[in-house]
């Protein structure tokens, strides 16, 4: 008997029945050993016919082979029976019986121990050779292929499992017959939740067996092993029960009472759709959603795990969503818009103002009682008028209208009115727009002023702001307009301090005027002679401090406090707001005493004073100390000290 165990169990092989003799075959030589040639009747040894009853072997697997000494002719040399060598492509031939000659034929049982294809033995001796017929040694089991019966699996459901056990060269290890060929076989998965149905059987080297996977599971991998060799599947998905649908709906927006598809996925707990619903969701399934005003169509048909229906929503509704539930399972739609009927029409926001005579697009939308853009599909006949405007329309989409709108001449606050015919016959359906400016060319300028006072250039407070603002013939601004525009006053002395900047018809600037001037006026011209030029209201130009007018309270009594006031004055006798002072008092016999200083508010200053000799047609003199060249000064009236 001889067998071998067929699996490795580290680096050693275990063999059942060792053999006799390894490595180089000898034979022991007959009774005529000494002879370099054997004479049969049938002629001289010539060479050797070597034969092997079977294509494939194993290793440390006895097979018989067996040599006939055969001359030129081809005849059998009856009458040899020398020593003989014999030895395989692999080198690892060994005999368990050595050859044993009768009649020219010898006989042995010999093992091969390395696995090997194209594999040949070749026997040598007393000069002859032979090559034997080319075969195959399978090897030790040295690793598994593993395949399942389909990619896709359901939990719980039984599923074909297949190891076909290969040597290191990877050929088959076909000898494995029975349930018990490949001792301790175990199955294991990435979800350790594979459970055997029923256990391996093993034919011709390949295992079947039924296991089934009790959790889902994406790219779960199944590794069979025995005995020192393993095997692991191609990545496949075992998809769980219902946990909750996908659902959708055929269109977003909806029409009112208009049939929709609403579609549910069966999906289990890791989103993979369900393959087999089994049973688990059947008529019963049940569809809400948030108006309260669903319309049963057609019941869910299933196919697999996707179920259709058709239903309808009666009211218009914004931001509804269809709930489907069933079995434990619910899903929620994505949010959509369900669009009633056109009760109105709704002008888009128009960019204003509008341009007299300039084309402009306005879109005009019919719109359902929540406000939504109706499908409405006669677009085209939406007309538009306000007095005498001048419109086109074009169907852009349904329910929605672009119309070009032409006011030819200014207008102030007018609103614009669209009408259609309503569908299904329900009368005409009317929508006005907000109120709009339409702005009619440059008619005119308008002249407004920072202040109404400006001190001579060069001075604090020397600049004057001003504004110019184009019109229409209604007094709208003319955003169109950027100037430039000329500028020239009373007295001709007007120069500008800060340039214009205009922005939307609207110019800024400052000027500055080089001699004081009471009630000047600024008039602006658009630089073309287009529009008739435009004057400012009067206004001051006030210049350098010229002189004081000073009062005092009365009476006047020796050693007692009196108000003196002073009050600022330029060459035309304009108050000169901003003089701060200081000053100087003084009285005719220099009597007077300062008690409080004069401090100045508003180009009028207030002090205290007390004269402390007795004089008749005293006067007070106020002189500036703020270091001109040519002080100002005034004098109070004659009075008597007492």
């Amino acid at each position: 008997m001889n067998t071998a165990v067929l699996f490795k169990r580290g680096t050693t092989r275990v063999v059942a029945t060792v053999a006799i003799l390894v490595g180089l075959l000898m034979v022991a030589p007959a009774a005529n050993a000494g002879k370099t040639k054997h004479v049969a009747r049938t002629g001289t040894l010539d060479h050797f016919r070597v034969a092997i009853p079977a294509a494939q072997k194993y290793t440390d697997t006895g097979f018989v082979v067996t040599v006939t000494a055969l001359d030129s002719a081809n005849r059998t040399v009856t009458n040899f029976a020398g020593a003989i060598n014999a030895v395989d492509v692999t080198g690892s031939l060994y005999a368990i019986q050595p050859f044993v000659w009768a009649n020219g034929v010898a006989t042995a049982t010999l093992a091969v121990a390395q696995p090997s294809r194209n594999n040949t033995i070749v026997v040598s001796g007393n000069s002859a050779t032979g090559t034997s017929n080319v075969f195959t040694v399978v090897g030790l089991v040295d690793h598994f292929k593993v395949s399942l019966d389909s990619p896709n699996v359901s939990v719980g459901a039984p599923v074909a499992l297949t190891a076909v056990a290969y040597d290191p060269l990877n050929q088959v290890v076909s000898n494995l017959t029975g349930p018990l060929a490949v001792p301790s076989v175990i199955a294991t998965d990435l979800s350790n939740s594979i459970m055997p149905v029923t256990p391996f059987n093993w034919v011709s080297g390949t295992g079947s067996a039924t296991v089934a996977f009790m959790q889902p599971f994406k790219n779960n991998t199944v590794t069979v092993a025995a005995a020192g060799a393993a095997g692991t599947s191609s990545p496949f998905i075992v998809y769980g029960f219902v946990d909750h649908f996908r659902v959708t709906v055929s269109d977003s927006p909806v029409a009112q009472n208009t049939p929709l598809t609403l579609t549910a996925v069966a999906l289990d707990v890791l989103n993979q759709q369900v393959l087999n619903l089994n049973g688990q969701v059947g008529p019963n399934v049940n569809v809400t959603d948030r108006s309260g005003h669903l319309m049963p169509g057609t019941p869910f048909a299933w196919a697999k795990a996707v179920g259709t229906a058709t239903l309808q929503i009666a009211v218009p509704f914004k931001d509804d969503r269809l709930t489907v539930a069933g079995s434990g399972a619910v899903g929620v739609s994505p949010s959509f818009d369900v669009i009633g009927q056109a009760v109105g029409l709704k002008f888009s926001a128009i960019t204003t103002p509008l341009t007299a005579g300039v084309a402009a697009p306005v879109t005009v939308t019919a719109v359902d009682s929540l406000g939504q853009t109706a499908m409405f599909s006669p677009a085209s006949t939406i007309t538009v008028s306000s007095g005498e405007v001048f419109t086109s329309t074009v169907a852009e989409r349904s329910g929605v209208a672009r119309v070009s709108i032409l006011v030819p001449a200014p207008a102030h606050a007018i609103q614009f009115t669209a009408r259609a015919a309503a569908p299904l016959g329900s009368g005409n359906l009317t929508g006005t727009s907000a109120t709009v400016d339409v702005i009619g060319p440059l008619a005119k300028l308008k002249v407004t002023l920072a202040a109404a006072t400006v001190r001579v250039s060069g001075l604090r407070g020397g600049t004057l702001g001003v504004t110019v603002t184009a019109q229409d013939a209604l007094g709208q601004t003319v955003q169109s307009f950027a100037g430039p525009v000329a500028i020239t006053d009373t007295t001709g002395t007007v120069s500008t301090a800060v340039p214009f900047v205009w922005t939307a018809g609207v110019g800024k600037g400052a000027l500055q005027f080089g001699t004081p001037y009471k009630g000047d006026v600024i008039t602006v011209s658009d630089g073309g002679g287009a529009v008739k030029p435009a004057r400012s209201t009067a206004f001051d130009v006030i210049g350098v401090v010229d002189r004081f007018a000073v009062t005092l309270s009365s009476p006047t009594t020796l050693n007692t406090t009196v108000t003196v006031t002073v009050r600022a004055y330029d060459a035309l006798g304009q108050s000169v707001q901003d003089y701060v002072g200081p000053i100087t008092l003084s009285d005719t016999p220099n009597g007077i005493v300062v008690v409080t200083p004069v401090s100045f508010a508003g180009g009028v200053g207030t002090g205290q004073v007390k004269f402390t000799i007795k004089a008749a047609g005293n006067r007070v003199t106020a002189t500036d100390n703020s270091g001109l060249a040519v002080p100002p000064t005034g004098r109070s009236v004659a009075f008597d000290v007492r």
